[in-house]
């Protein structure tokens, strides 16, 4: 399978999730182990970026004149589309059970990005997986 994207995801800001989601299980009573063979579950996260467009519906009013000996003023109401384009980032959260080879769990955060969240400077990684994370249960 082959994945394109117009977006291409910083190293750094794979590393800043990775962090932050075995910093949060930590939090929840979990204990990170890099041995398989003593671990219960794996974790894995897919990150991604999508343009996407909001359409909006608004009233405008337009006024207009005419007649043939007399004057007639009308009133005409008509919806008009406006279209903001913008970037959609999203992280989902996978989690496996290593001794059934099987997904026990998925959370799944989408937002709006900013730009200097789109360059990885200025991100909301910590709030996101501790949002996405919330729902896991505890140790």
């Amino acid at each position: 399978m082959v994945v394109q994207s117009d977006y291409t995801v910083s190293p750094f800001v794979g590393q800043r999730i990775m962090s932050e989601i075995r910093t949060t299980m930590e939090q929840k009573g979990y204990t990170f182990t890099s041995n398989r063979d003593a671990a219960d579950f794996a974790i894995m996260f897919t990150v991604g970026a999508r343009d996407k467009i909001k359409v909006t519906t608004e009233p405008a009013i337009i006024h207009s004149s005419w007649g043939w000996g007399y004057q007639y003023w009308g009133t005409q109401v008509i919806n008009v589309n406006r279209n903001v384009p913008y970037v959609e980032g999203t992280l989902a959260i996978d989690v496996f059970d290593l001794q059934k080879q099987s997904p026990v769990w998925h959370g799944v955060g989408a937002k709006r990005l900013n730009s200097e969240e789109r360059k990885g400077s200025n991100s909301g990684i910590p709030e996101a997986v501790k949002t996405i994370l919330a729902s896991f249960p505890v140790a």
